[in-house]
């Protein structure tokens, strides 16, 4: 899932992929917003806040949106920096980086209980947000390295853009599969769609949306039983992930090393 990558990768390395981190995404997501009172999982808000800031001249809610907008860019640049450096020197690359992020997930937690107001009120502090959204921002980029761009799971708004033209895309096809046919021969047809490669496409952006939503619901969930401590569970998630992950591709390349 995390190690196979170019010509090496499958839909279903993808497809678990999207599945696992965007429901992680999603959990930090929700948990971040019951815990800093902000979503830190994309961009998009923080840039549409500094610019309202900007246009009515509260400017200290403008710094702090460009801020949290500087955290996710530099999460973005260091997983390229795992990357470029894991790929010159020949280590786990991608599971370095992904051990790192559940490293920010958890240190999240930790330092949050330090904090005297946690529960149930925003923590007025523009670090303890951006370092979820250092933490976002590491894993879009990493998880784009992984896919070859394929995957992306920290927001929904082009997933939902790819699939509606995924949707269209398929729903063309198959008109045109089955139209002038009798009803059983289209029907046999119409079956046929599922190995489209559209299909694999349209159904690689619902995993992504199914698993974001699914993290956005569990998140408040832990968040009500745990408090920030429910910021160890997607850490925990990934760190178990990439162990599993790297402890397959180790026994894969042993059969090879045996095999030869």
């Amino acid at each position: 899932m995390f190690t196979h990558e170019g010509s090496t990768r499958t839909f279903t390395h993808n497809a678990w992929l999207a599945i696992a981190l965007s429901s992680v995404a999603g959990a930090v997501n929700t948990i971040g917003f019951f815990a800093v009172g902000s979503y830190t999982s994309h961009v998009t808000g923080n840039a549409t806040q500094f610019a309202d800031g900007l246009a009515q001249g509260r400017y200290g809610i403008a710094y702090d949106a460009l801020a949290l907008v500087g955290f996710f860019f530099a999460g973005a640049v260091t997983a390229a920096t795992f990357v470029h450096f894991g790929k010159r020197f020949g280590g786990a690359r991608f599971v370095a980086a992904l051990l790192f992020e559940a490293l920010l997930l958890a240190a999240f937690a930790f330092l949050s209980y330090s904090h005297p107001r946690w529960h149930l009120n925003a923590i007025p502090s523009v670090s303890l947000t951006g370092l979820l959204c250092f933490a976002m921002g590491l894993q879009n980029a990493l998880v784009t390295n992984i896919s070859g761009a394929v995957v992306r799971t920290t927001h929904l708004t082009g997933i939902v853009t790819d699939f509606g033209i995924e949707f269209v895309r398929l729903t063309n096809w198959l008109w045109n599969e089955v139209k002038g046919r009798k009803w059983h021969d289209a029907i046999r047809h119409a079956i046929r769609v599922r190995f489209h490669p559209n299909a694999h496409k349209a159904w690689l952006h619902l995993c992504i949306f199914g698993s974001f939503i699914t993290g956005g619901i569990l998140g408040p969930l832990l968040y009500f039983r745990l408090g920030p401590g429910a910021m160890f569970v997607p850490a925990g998630a990934l760190g178990v992930l990439t162990g599993w992950d790297l402890a397959g591709a180790l026994r894969k390349k042993r059969v090879d090393l045996s095999d030869g």
